[in-house]
């Protein structure tokens, strides 16, 4: 993992840094000029996401543009931050160095550092794990803001008084309509294809902003239930109570690709398809629905074009602007179901989910009988 200082040194390192980088690495077209006032940055989290050089396309229109600016708000919305403590010549919760997309370690621990109940080091915690040669954090003159602090508090009571967010639900009733209405891009010109992209500019920075800032409460969320675990002395408890909450978005797209592996496992046609490999096998099989008429490939046809509609957006390295997604090459997909066909029923993700649903509200009773009971810890 990657750690750089404003000086450029790198604490450690891995591919494609050499061991012995002792300065930031060689200048990207868009580079970011390195913070004055938050120097410390890392891969870590970053390196999941963009894996590889970031694009020009992605820094100039999207990340640095519109990804920047949304975290920004969210710290600006939180209370985490006020705008006069944001740098005008660069950006400050993210940065790229030698292409590399890098996060910014300084002010993640400056919103541990003002939020009640938490500290800079539970924040590394919950955005980098556990690793070898994080810096330290040691507190410098302003870290602490009272004001600040107070303005946290009003976010967190007010995130902890909510049973909902419907702000989700109409984002995603407003993005779905976006894509409805989206014209045959084929034929746009190149200066139309600008024009769009850059209109969809705003929606960027307005869903990352809602990103950040439901992560962080998540995060609190999570914190919440660790603490409670801890005070009664199960921690092991915590993340049994945390997982199989609620719907998972991410989850939805296994979910359909499963049951399209359930369609094909049960077809002698689907399968004899598959076994003649992905490569093509859309165009084979939309000649075996209409030459052949045969009926469960038409099943499977219509689930794979609703899986697209709702999930297409979806693929590999999907911060890159650059990268295919399943609508652009849904031989992904098809790649996905072909290996999914060969697993057993009981290896469901339905399945898998619901007992993680179960042993997450067996989880719940253990601990809500510790909690009214006589030793409760409730007031912990």
């Amino acid at each position: 993992m990657v750690f750089l200082t404003r000086a450029g040194l790198a604490l450690s390192t891995v591919a494609p840094m050499s061991s012995n980088t002792t300065s930031v690495p060689a200048v990207w077209p868009f580079d970011t000029p390195i913070s004055v006032r938050y120097p410390i940055y890392t891969r870590a989290n970053a390196g999941e996401v963009l894996a590889d050089p970031v694009t020009p396309l992605n820094l100039s229109m999207a990340f640095v543009k519109c990804g920047e600016a949304g975290w920004r708000d969210a710290y600006l919305s939180t209370g985490a931050l006020t705008s006069d403590e944001f740098e005008d010549f660069t950006t400050n919760t993210i940065g790229c160095f030698g292409g590399y997309l890098y996060l910014n370690m300084s002010v993640t621990r400056l919103f541990g550092a003002r939020a009640p109940g938490m500290t800079p080091e539970m924040v590394d915690l919950q955005y980098f794990g556990t690793m070898p040669g994080i810096p330290p954090y040691v507190e410098r003159p302003g870290d602490q803001r009272p004001e600040s602090t107070v303005k946290m508090q009003q976010w967190l009571d007010w995130m902890f008084a909510q049973s909902d967010l419907p702000e989700l639900r109409a984002d995603a009733t407003r993005v779905d309509a976006i894509v409805a209405g989206r014209p045959d891009l084929a034929a746009l010109s190149d200066l139309d294809l600008l024009a769009r992209a850059r209109s969809m500019q705003p929606e960027y920075r307005g869903l990352f902003e809602r990103h950040i800032r439901t992560s962080a409460a998540i995060g609190f969320g999570v914190g919440t239930v660790s603490g409670v675990c801890e005070a009664i002395g199960r921690p092991e408890l915590a993340m049994t109570l945390c997982g199989s909450a609620g719907d998972v978005e991410s989850a939805a797209p296994s979910f359909a690709m499963w049951d399209l592996s359930r369609l094909v496992r049960g077809s002698k046609n689907l399968t004899a398809q598959f076994d003649a490999g992905v490569s093509a096998i859309h165009e084979r099989l939309m000649a075996a629905r209409y030459t052949d008429r045969q009926a469960d490939v038409g099943e499977f046809l219509v689930a794979m074009e609703d899986l697209l509609a709702k999930y297409g957006c979806r693929g590999p390295n999907e911060w890159e602007l650059r990268s295919l997604t399943w609508d652009l090459k849904p031989e992904l997909v098809y790649t996905a179901i072909d290996r999914m066909r060969f697993s057993a029923d009981d290896q469901s993700p339905q399945r898998n989910h619901d007992r993680g649903r179960a042993a997450r509200e067996a989880a719940e009773a253990d601990v809500r009988a510790t909690l009214e009971g006589p030793e409760s810890a409730a007031g912990l």
